[in-house]
């Protein structure tokens, strides 16, 4: 994953305005002389919400080492919160979260107590916040969720934090709503999200999170970030209802639908080795320029179940790659299924797809293609395709429809696993222009690079002619330009006008009429 200084300007610019010409506080938990109102390390508050009761809107509260689990208000219903930062401040441990924590009471209940409360524009810096809890009654949002952290909104901030071993009877386990950025969530639970729920989290980690709906995050925005072996019972073990950009979603398991991601957006995420029993990499999602990898399910759309998949790669997934699902510009590569059922795609639509290498039953099976590569897969006889529509493909055996070829698609490098187009390649310019909705290819691209689309995922970029390889090819013309414009038989079409027209440019007596 990339990470760009530019994308958290955010919390930098409201911490910098928060300390402009801010009082400072300071919080010792084991200081001897605490006076009001802690203006230095010798009189600092003993406990944080003493020094936070005694600061006013823009001042900062900076707290040393401690274990910090002792006192508590209530902020709605009869919640308790261990620290309530009910003012616009910025609250900042000296050392980092490794030496500064917050700690509530795990027993949701009427003795559960929430680590931290934090209203709009405040801000929580290098905390871990553990063993905090929601209450199981009252308001759904205010009172059962957010078991680490509760925020207002996402101008409330916490930054450089550990959430450790907090849980919510209703949304999130780790933090509710709140802009986290660099933090860390770890065995949290919830119903829904059990890291996360409704907030934003950049440049984050979710590891070993569970709830009922979101293992790792549910109704998030997240970026950059890492979901790793989170667990949910129903939907989404890594994500639920979420838009991810640039993450890592890995090993996350769910017992039903979408271990990776459930009813979410995602673009330039790596979907790999998450298990379901259906949808092990995403189910009912849409997912652009994402690779999905080695994901497992039981019932079948191993990589992606009922979703829609725009530049992907899907690739290795046990127990087919998609069902049910649209592609567009997809490579659709080395999945596999017991022997019969269906190992690439099943009930799918797909456009300028490669389908290549996929085992032990029909690659495509019950679909709909068009300008689509099926090749090479097997080991059986009918491995490329069952029951399918086909128009302008290249697939073996020839299939009816129209501007179907047969030929070897011509891969640059069929057993290293590249699936580009060799400048010879009878896929070049065969496809269908009518069926092209995206304006770049699989590798970005430009997606029509020589007037007529390519067949496959791939556009060859510079192609020497503007003719059908395929066609140019049948007919033993050359596919170097040097023919596009001549009258190969002197019935007065050149052969870009007899390819156009559909007539034979070998013989005079084919002419259009």
């Amino acid at each position: 994953m990339k990470t760009s200084a530019l994308q958290l300007p955010g919390f930098f610019l409201l911490l910098l305005a928060l300390h402009a010409d801010a009082t400072v506080r300071y919080v010792d938990l084991n200081n001897p002389n605490s006076t009001p109102p802690y203006a230095s390390w010798s009189t600092a508050a003993t406990n944080i919400q003493d020094a936070i009761d005694a600061a006013v809107d823009g001042d900062q509260i900076l707290v040393t080492n401690g274990v910090y689990a002792t006192g508590g208000r209530v902020v709605f219903g009869s919640m308790t919160n261990r620290v309530v930062v009910n003012k616009a401040l910025a609250v900042e441990s000296v050392n980092g979260a490794g030496l500064t924590v917050i700690q509530g009471n795990r027993a949701i209940g009427t003795n559960a107590v929430r680590c931290v409360y934090l209203t709009n524009n405040a801000s929580l810096v290098g905390f871990t916040l553990t063993n905090g809890a929601s209450r199981n009654t009252g308001d759904a949002y205010k009172e059962q969720s957010g078991g680490g952290a509760w925020c207002e909104s996402t101008n409330s901030l916490l930054i450089n934090c550990c959430f450790i071993s907090n849980s919510a009877a209703q949304y999130g386990g780790g933090v509710f709503s709140g802009n986290c950025g660099n933090c860390m969530f770890t065995l949290n639970s919830a119903t829904n999200g059990g890291a996360s729920f409704g907030g934003i989290l950049s440049n984050s980690m979710l590891v070993t999170n569970s709830a009922i709906n979101g293992g790792g995050a549910c109704s998030n925005m997240l970026n950059n970030c890492v979901l790793l072996a989170n667990t949910a019972v129903t939907f989404g073990g890594g994500a639920y209802g979420c838009k991810l950009i640039n993450c890592a979603v890995g090993w996350n398991t769910n017992s039903y639908l979408g271990a990776g991601i459930f009813g979410c957006i995602a673009i330039g995420c790596v979907v790999s080795n998450n298990t379901a029993t259906a949808g092990g990499g995403a189910y009912n999602s849409q997912l652009t320029s994402c690779l999905i990898l080695n994901n497992a399910a039981s019932y079948g759309g191993a990589g992606a179940f009922g979703s829609t998949l725009n530049h992907c790669a899907i690739i290795g997934n046990r127990v087919g790659g998609g069902f049910q699902c649209n592609f567009t510009n997809c490579l659709i590569c080395s999945n596999s299924a017991p022997a019969g059922d269906w190992p690439g795609v099943h009930q799918g639509y797909l456009k300028n797809c490669t389908i290549v290498g996929n085992t032990n039953g029909p690659a495509a099976d019950n679909c709909n293609l068009s300008n689509c590569i099926i090749s090479h897969n097997g080991p059986f006889s009918g491995s490329n395709v069952n029951l399918c529509t086909l128009v302008n493909c290249c697939v073996n055996p020839k299939h009816s429809g129209s501007g179907n070829i047969t030929n070897d698609p011509a891969y640059m490098n069929l057993a290293a696993g590249d699936f580009r187009l060799q400048s010879n390649s009878p896929c070049i310019n065969a496809g269908n222009n009518s069926f092209v909705t995206d304006s770049t290819d699989l590798d970005g691209n430009l997606r029509i690079a020589g007037g007529t689309v390519d067949i496959g995922a791939y556009e060859f970029p510079s192609p020497a002619s503007t003719l059908s390889y395929a066609w140019a090819q049948q007919y033993g013309l050359p596919t170097d330009g040097s023919a596009d414009f001549t009258d190969s038989d002197g019935d007065g079409l050149n052969n870009w006008q007899e390819w156009i027209a559909g007539t034979t440019p070998t013989n005079s007596l084919s002419v259009l009429k």
